[in-house]
């Protein structure tokens, strides 16, 4: 149950009740999504009547409970107990029963089936999930420091570099359409100009991001003198209205602090997801823009990162006993770089020397060609 306004909408139809304070409790049907408060919510916040077409109109408001009356939120809260107990008690028996597990193994040469009884889901619960509900609580109360000047003056940057960068495309190939229409970009790249697409959307159209961009301006060297600009064109409007453009207005509070919402079941690969804003997968540094800086601390504190070593490869080479890479795991070595090395026929030490050193003509090539096979690695392991 949540309190909350988004841009996303459950795909099915929430349940509503609605109090005599306004408040909503709904429950939402898809899980890590939540219904928009009704407009009288929305109205007794904001303490205006508006009508629902100038509400549709508008820019869509990020609600979090800072944003309501702590006599409402009480109000709501103890809703929430009330349905969670009741819940609870309807569906003790299966919470607190602990069920068989029945598996086979192959001993000397024969299939054996065992049966173990396994933890209640009650169990987990106080033992794994409570502790991580409270973690992610933590981070959503406490929020993240944002940079609002430092935003300021990459927009500033961004929007000057951008205009620059257009002026160039268009003194190349003219200005008889919008690069800012998706759909008129790909009819010229495409169809006008014939390009062969390299790569394709979700949806599997050609797409026109500035990976896409440079693949085709290797393929038609010629075109380069506008194709090369037109990339970092496009990469710079991605990162600007993603995560610049109206990022204050939408995502820093009063205290000057994104809170971001964070779900413990939102990806199959069971890590933690995030939105409003999806602070899980910021961009690396591109182009000379690092969206990451903005991102700060208080003076006298510091960011400190804490991550496995190759934590899923190292389960993997467990399970599946893969002799070369239960050996690269005993030797320390950097599975990525050796799988890269591998793939694209490069000696493994030279590889990890070359990555050692940034300042190398060839590092950054290096570093992609890591970042690739990392990526087609993790592909595998989270498809099956």
């Amino acid at each position: 149950m949540e309190l909350k306004g988004t841009k996303k909408k459950s795909a099915k139809t929430a349940e509503t009740v609605e109090t005599e304070t306004t408040i909503l409790v709904h429950k939402s049907t898809s899980v890590g999504k939540s219904v928009p408060p009704p407009i009288e919510v929305i109205e007794a916040v904001l303490g205006k009547k508006k009508t629902l077409a100038q509400l549709k109109a508008e820019k869509p408001v990020y609600y979090t409970y800072e944003d309501y009356p702590i006599e409402d939120l009480m109000v709501y809260g103890g809703i929430d107990c009330i349905v969670t107990s009741e819940l609870l008690s309807r569906l003790s028996g299966y919470i607190y029963a602990r069920p068989d597990y029945v598996w086979t193994d192959v001993v000397n040469g024969r299939v054996v089936r065992r049966t173990e009884s396994i933890m209640s889901i009650a169990e987990s619960y106080e033992r794994y999930t409570a502790e991580a509900h409270e973690f992610i609580m933590d981070l959503e109360v406490n929020g993240i420091k944002y940079n609002i000047e430092g935003n300021a003056a990459m927009k500033l940057r961004l929007e000057n570099e951008i205009a620059e960068l257009e002026a160039e495309i268009a003194s190349h190939i003219g200005n008889s359409f919008s690069l800012d229409s998706g759909a008129q970009l790909v009819q010229f790249l495409y169809e006008v100009r014939g390009f062969e697409p390299t790569r394709f959307t979700k949806t599997g159209e050609p797409s026109t991001d500035g990976d896409a961009i440079k693949d085709i301006a290797d393929r038609y060297p010629e075109e380069k003198i506008w194709l090369t600009p037109l990339a970092k064109r496009n990469d710079l409007i991605s990162i600007y209205r993603t995560f610049i453009a109206t990022y204050v207005e939408d995502f820093v509070k009063s205290d000057g602090r994104v809170h971001a919402s964070y779900s413990l079941h939102g990806t199959g690969s069971f890590r933690i997801a995030g939105d409003t804003p999806n602070l899980t997968q910021l961009p690396r540094p591109k182009h000379g823009y690092n969206i990451r800086k903005l991102f700060t601390v208080e003076k006298g504190m510091v960011f400190m990162a804490f991550d496995f070593s190759s934590a899923e490869v190292k389960i993997l080479g467990a399970l599946c006993k893969d002799p070369a890479l239960l050996e690269a795991i005993k030797n320390g070595q950097d599975f990525h770089a050796l799988s890269a090395s591998k793939m694209y026929g490069i000696d493994y030490d030279e590889f990890t020397v070359v990555l050692a050193n940034k300042s190398h003509p060839l590092s950054g090539e290096y570093k992609e060609k890591r970042q690739f096979s990392k990526a087609l690695t993790f592909g595998i392991l989270k498809q099956n």
